[in-house]
This record gives structure tokens, C-alpha cells and sequence, in this order.
């Protein structure tokens, strides 16, 4: 807190700071009101999609209007665009895991994300079948009634589509390119907005979603009938983002943001949400109730092949989409 204090004096009277976020509601709100409770700055937030924001800061060049971005995956969604962030050495780095340190000088990770299914209970009971992996979805009972962010349009989608690649290509990308296809066939929509997925499977209009785990937490808190698979063929536990905008305007507000995410004080708040939100750092005082990842399937992948190849992989995926949709 000490640390954050520091950095909030070098703040002007009445300075905001402008976050761009991907993140969804409550624990947007939450998050930006225990940064200002916690260093007297304050935040006007601008929420859009991860590829919406994305284009705004590309737009922005030079005269950027915001000053951090919150969301989005360090590698596949940050690294690519790494001439638009200002780098940033932050004190805490070290406290991180390897895989949620700094990387291009500016990038830090503060949450892991998983890939998953979305199960809807009812419907698959109803179909008689089961679902413990990406191979269960070829089923014919399913054909039709799977659904997935667009990985051309959202965040979500372009890391289920990297997931899925490396889990059924076993380690090689090249080779999942087949199962994609087998998916297209099997009917799989694909919605332009991640939102869209999830709540078409909480609504009972499909029985699968490929999403991310923190999509679907929020249902099952809710006491919906909802369930979350994490695939039995592999797992890639990607670290949400953050960084500040390069030529931002509050250049020392935007690094107490930054430091206020990966400190221990933010990541213990991160297991205070209901539902939690999966933190980085381990052995926090708070108890951990999502599942541990010791207990799940979780695999690598190349991050700098993926973040090199973004462009190409994505072309692929749009000529598949042709294909079939």
C-alpha cells in the first residue's frame, strides 16, 4: 500500500486516469473503486471488447486518449502490439510467477484464464450424451448446438482456437488445423461478441460453449444450471494482461494501476469476488474455491511461434470460415 501511495503523489489535483478494459461488471466496478479507495486517483473507464479496444489504441497513435488497458491475454492479445505500450520496470515484478512477469518491457500478467466448456445441464441430459473434452464434441446429438466467440473478433475465441490447435494437434498447431474443420462441420456457430456465447448456452439455445472459465463461473454462482469442463485433452492457462498506453497522458497514475493489479493486496481481492477471479500469485491469505490447476490438464504452447503467426493463423481460420458458414 505504501508502494501505491508513492507512486499516487506524483498525481495532480484532479487527474483521471482513462482505463480501457475488457473486463465485465461487477468486478470492473470493484476493481476500479479499490484503486481509488486504495491511491486517491480516479478512473473513467471506457469498456469495450478486446479487438475494439485494440483498433482504438491503433487509431489513437501518437495521441493516445487512454492510459492503461485491462484485458485481454499477454501474449496473444498484448505482445503483438508491443510498440503501443510504455515500458515500465515495475518493483514488483519479481513477487510474479515466471509466466505473469514482464515481457517486451511493459506487459504484466495479474490473472490466469483458461479456456473451457460451458456445459448447459438440462440439454445434454436431455440429448443422453456426456461431455469431457473437445473430441466429445463431434458427437452427432451436437450437431448444431456448440457455439464460440468468433476468434477473428474476440479475445476469447482467438485463445480457444490456439487451445484447441495445440490439444488436438498434440503440441503441434498444424495438425489440430483437421478437428477445427471437424467442428465446422458439426454445425459450430460462432458469434461475433463473447457474450453472446455464454448466454446462449445459459439460455438453453446451445448446449456447448467454448469460452473462458470466467464466463462461466458467474452462472454457476448464480445457481443455474450450468456446468464447466475443463477439456480431458488439454488445458492452456493464459495470463490476463494489463499495460500502460504508450504517450499516455498520466504516465505515473497509469504505473501505480499497473502495480495495484499484481500486488498481493489486489490479488487477495481478486478471490474476494463472487464469483473469484483466478489470481497469479498462490498462498494468499484468501481460500482459493475455483479448482486448483494442479488438478487440471494444462499444457504449453509456443507463445512466440502464436504471437508471430497471429495474422496467418487467423487468415486460416477465415477461409474455414468460409467454408462453412
Amino acid at each position: 500500500l505504501l508502494l501505491l501511495m508513492s507512486f499516487a503523489a506524483f498525481a495532480e489535483d484532479g487527474e483521471v486516469l482513462v482505463l480501457y478494459a475488457s473486463r465485465t461488471e461487477p468486478y470492473l466496478t470493484n476493481t476500479v473503486n479499490q484503486f481509488t479507495e486504495a491511491t486517491g486517483i480516479e478512473v473513467e473507464v471506457v469498456s469495450a471488447g478486446t479487438a475494439e479496444l485494440q483498433k482504438r489504441i491503433e487509431a489513437e497513435g501518437d495521441e493516445p486518449l487512454g492510459d492503461v488497458m485491462l484485458g485481454g491475454m499477454m501474449y496473444g492479445s498484448y505482445l503483438p502490439m508491443d510498440d503501443y505500450w510504455m515500458d515500465y520496470d515495475s518493483p514488483l515484478n519479481d513477487t510474479l510467477p515466471a509466466d505473469a512477469q514482464c515481457i517486451a518491457g511493459s506487459i504484466y500478467g495479474f490473472s490466469y484464464v483458461g479456456s473451457c466448456l460451458m456445459i448447459n445441464n438440462a440439454m445434454l441430459e436431455e440429448l443422453g450424451i456426456e461431455v469431457n473434452g473437445y473430441q466429445d464434441l463431434l458427437q452427432p446429438e451436437l450437431k448444431g448446438k456448440i457455439v464460440m466467440p468468433d476468434p477473428t473478433q474476440t479475445s476469447s475465441g482467438w485463445e480457444q482456437l490456439v487451445n484447441i490447435l495445440y490439444a488436438m494437434g498434440d503440441g503441434d498447431p498444424d495438425a489440430g488445423w483437421d478437428f477445427v474443420r471437424q467442428l465446422m462441420e458439426n454445425g459450430m456457430v460462432l458469434t461475433s461478441g463473447s457474450s453472446a456465447s455464454h448466454k446462449a448456452v445459459a439460455d438453453g439455445e446451445y448446449a456447448v460453449g467454448l469460452v473462458c472459465e470466467a464466463m462461466v463461473t458467474t452462472y454457476i454462482e448464480e445457481g443455474m444450471d450450468i456446468g464447466l469442463v475443463w477439456m480431458e485433452e488439454g488445458v492452456i492457462m493464459n495470463c490476463d494482461g494489463i499495460a500502460a498506453i504508450k504517450n499516455c497522458k498520466h504516465p505515473e497514475s497509469a504505473k501505480a494501476f499497473v502495480d495495484f493489479l499484481i500486488s498481493e493486496e489486489y490479488q487477495n481481492l481478486l478471490l474476494a469476488e463472487t464469483p473469484q477471479v483466478r489470481p497469479v500469485l498462490s498462498d494468499l491469505d484468501t481460500e482459493l474455491k475455483l479448482t486448483p490447476i494442479d488438478e487440471i490438464n494444462v499444457i504449453s504452447c509456443d507463445y512466440d511461434y502464436i504471437s508471430t503467426n497471429k495474422d496467418a493463423i487467423l487468415e486460416q481460420m477465415k477461409d474455414i470460415m468460409t467454408d462453412y458458414l
